[in-house]
């Protein structure tokens, strides 16, 4: 039961912080392309989840037990992010729709 209530769980959160990282990329990056904003906001969200993770696995490994970690870490980091690309092109679109300026405001 516990295992079946944690997936949506693991949903929300990385849809929050593929928000927040939406609008630390736009924060941070105004001047690149959509695209490659998007990119990085599909990474960075779940980057929040897994880079912690990752960098207690590595002090606490041994020596060869890290190349086989770093490379499982990136694989889930991979395919979390093909996870949260969906919410980062919808949110990263609302948000440069929302930020356009306008002068027909003004008028």
């Amino acid at each position: 039961m516990v295992a079946f209530l944690s997936f949506p769980f693991l949903i929300i959160i990385l849809g929050l912080l593929t928000m927040g990282a939406v609008l630390f990329v736009k924060l941070v990056m105004p001047g690149v392309s959509q695209s490659r904003r998007i990119f990085a906001a599909s990474l960075l969200g779940p980057g929040g989840l897994v880079i912690p993770g990752l960098l207690i696995s590595l002090v606490e490994a041994g020596g060869g037990e890290i190349i086989p970690l770093v490379a499982a870490m990136l694989g889930g980091l991979l395919f979390m992010g093909a996870l949260c690309w969906p919410a980062a092109l919808f949110a990263t679109r609302r948000l440069d729709k929302l930020t356009q300026f306008d002068l027909e405001t003004f008028e």
